[in-house]
């Protein structure tokens, strides 16, 4: 797998410490998220608790992470803009947290990656995740490596509004992609060559007893002519 580090993919780690400072700036709910989450969920601290994290995780990061993976320092700030010190962040039921995700796509007007839509063909189709295919295959055919298939990715579906897949599946989406493009440019230039020019191509990888290295690995390739 690529290395998560080598790519503009955003993430929680314990290794990657986030600064007071970035988060007093871009975890801070404005005062009509505080008031509309304060008339929405008025009886419920944990579930105000658990929205206000779902908003501002979603709103850096593009997509929802595992809730234990979300720093400790994050929740415990919008606690402090809430005033509710006493409510827990991870008890909200399955089906809670599935409405506030609903409202947060809704909100930031984004394209979850799991939505599929019917087609014109009465198939269904995924707009995030062809969109996404689409994008690594165009790359792919400028760009070798995995990272930099990852990074453009992102950046067309941040400025599509797509939500982002996890890691691993942008990640195996990318090398999908390089893959066929490899086998398509492999195919195509198979196509040219001729009978004579495969020949030798064959009689570079050829040993004998006596020298057991073949004429591939003593030629310039720079240099042959076929």
């Amino acid at each position: 797998m690529t290395p998560i580090y080598k790519t503009a993919y955003p993430y929680y780690s314990d290794k990657k410490k986030i600064a007071k400072e970035v988060i007093s700036t871009d975890y801070r709910l404005t005062p009509q998220e505080i008031q509309d989450i304060k008339d929405r969920m008025p009886d419920h601290m944990d579930s105000q608790l658990c929205y206000a994290v779902l908003l501002m995780v979603f709103k850096n990061l593009n997509y929802f992470p595992e809730p234990n993976e979300i720093p400790p320092e994050i929740i415990e700030y919008i606690k402090d803009q809430l005033r509710i010190y006493d409510a827990d962040f991870n008890t909200c039921h399955p089906s809670t947290v599935t409405r506030h995700r609903k409202k947060i796509y809704k909100y930031y007007g984004v394209t979850s990656w799991k939505t599929s839509q019917p087609s014109d063909n009465n198939e269904t189709f995924s707009p995030a995740q062809d969109f996404a295919k689409k994008i690594a295959l165009e790359a792919s055919s400028m760009h070798n490596y995995p990272a930099d298939i990852i990074n453009i990715v992102l950046e067309k579906l941040k400025k599509e509004n797509f939500e982002f897949p996890t890691f691993k599946q942008l990640d195996r989406l990318a090398r999908e992609a390089r893959a066929m493009m490899n086998q398509s440019i492999f195919d195509a230039t198979y196509g040219t060559l001729t009978d004579n020019q495969m020949s030798q191509l064959d009689l570079l990888l050829e040993t004998n007893e006596e020298y057991q290295r073949s004429e591939f690995n003593s030629q310039d390739l720079r240099k042959t002519k076929f």
